[in-house]
C-alpha cells in the first residue's frame, strides 16, 4: 500500500500496526477528531513508517500534550500538514526533518511559537494564526511564505524583530523634529498596517531591527 486516506472517518486512535506498512508514502487523517490519546499515543513518531513522504493531520484536535515530540524517524517526509489544531508551539524536533519542503499551519488559533525550521523548506503557510509571535527562520533560503492574519507576529528570526518604544524615547524622537509639549507625554499608539501579515492593528510605536 502506497496511499492511505482516512479523512473524516470515525477513527479515534491510530493502530500501531500502521508502522508495518513499509511502502506507505502518503497518510492522511484529515478531520479525524481525537485521533491521538495522550495515554495511548507515544510521544515519538515511530508509530508511522519511515517511508512516509506526506503526512496530513489537519483538524485532528491536536493539543500540546497530544502532538508528538520526536519527528526524527521520518527522514523522507516532504509535506507536513497540521492546520486547524490547538497546540501553542511545535516541538524543536520539527527541525530534524531533512527532506521537509512544505509545512502548513493555517488556522492554528493557539499557536504562539515556531522553532528553527529546516533550510530545505520551500513552502511555509501559517495564515490566520492570531497568537503567533515568534518564528525562527534564520536558515530560510526563500520560497513561498504566507503569514496573512498573524496580527501579533513580532519576530521573524533572521529577518526582523519588533520592539515597543518607551514614552521617553518617543519624546526624544519628537523633540528632534521640533515637536515639543509641556504636558506629560501619554503612551502613544499608532495604526500599523503590516503588508507581510496583511493585518491592521492599533499598537504602541515600535522599532524594527534585523534579527540574526
Amino acid at each position: 500500500m502506497v496511499v492511505l486516506l482516512a479523512d473524516g472517518t470515525a477513527i479515534s486512535t491510530i493502530p500501531e500496526t500502521i508502522g508495518n506498512l513499509e511502502k506507505l508514502k502518503i497518510l492522511s487523517f484529515h478531520d479525524c477528531h481525537l485521533i491521538f490519546s495522550p495515554r495511548k499515543f507515544p510521544q515519538t513518531m515511530n508509530i508511522f513508517p519511515a517511508s512516509l513522504q506526506e503526512l496530513d493531520l489537519r483538524h485532528c484536535n491536536l493539543s500540546d500534550s497530544m502532538i508528538p515530540h520526536d519527528f526524527r524517524g521520518l527522514f523522507l517526509l516532504q509535506t507536513l500538514k497540521l492546520c486547524g489544531n490547538n497546540f501553542t508551539s511545535l516541538p524543536a524536533s520539527i527541525g530534524n526533518l531533512p527532506k521537509l519542503t512544505k509545512l502548513l499551519l493555517n488556522n492554528c488559533k493557539r499557536l504562539e511559537y515556531i522553532p528553527e525550521l529546516q533550510s530545505s523548506l520551500e513552502t511555509f503557510h501559517a495564515n490566520d494564526c492570531p497568537r503567533l509571535q515568534f518564528i525562527n527562520m534564520k536558515f530560510w533560503r526563500g520560497g513561498e511564505l504566507k503569514l496573512h492574519g498573524c496580527r501579533n507576529l513580532k519576530c521573524l528570526q533572521g529577518f526582523f524583530n519588533l520592539e515597543p518604544l518607551g514614552v521617553d524615547v518617543v519624546e526624544k524622537i519628537l523633540g528632534t523634529c521640533g515637536l515639543v509639549t509641556e504636558k506629560p507625554f501619554p503612551a502613544v499608539e499608532v495604526h500599523i498596517i503590516n503588508n507581510l501579515t496583511r493585518t491592521a492593528i492599533i499598537s504602541p510605536i515600535q522599532v524594527s531591527y534585523i534579527s540574526l
